[in-house]
């Protein structure tokens, strides 16, 4: 499940996109296209909060590397991460490219 809150900090808009749950390929395939309709609506930073996540798949990666390619590397980042996800994160390689903490 993903839940969606909009803010703004130092006059940016910032789409945080809360995680909750198991993220198997069932649940990210409705999940994407989720965060991708709401990227089509705000042209903002993105920020995925995993602290409520139980397990990723390899298609949480996906949606991962898509709201890279709509917002940007530098408007991206992934925050409240679980040693778990992290390991997962580093295996894909995910985390030189990308903001994570």
């Amino acid at each position: 499940m993903v839940e969606f809150k909009q803010e703004t900090k130092e006059s940016v808009e910032i789409l945080c996109c809360t995680f909750v749950g198991r993220l198997d390929t069932e649940e990210c395939n409705k999940d994407g296209k989720l965060v991708e309709a709401q990227l089509k609506i705000i042209k903002s930073s993105i920020v995925f909060d995993l602290e409520k996540v139980e397990y990723v798949s390899s298609a949480f990666l996906r949606i991962c590397i898509q709201a890279v390619k709509c917002v940007g590397k530098d408007k991206f980042s992934i925050v409240k991460v679980p040693p778990f996800v992290m390991k997962v994160l580093k295996i894909a390689g995910l985390d030189s490219m990308l903001t994570i903490s």
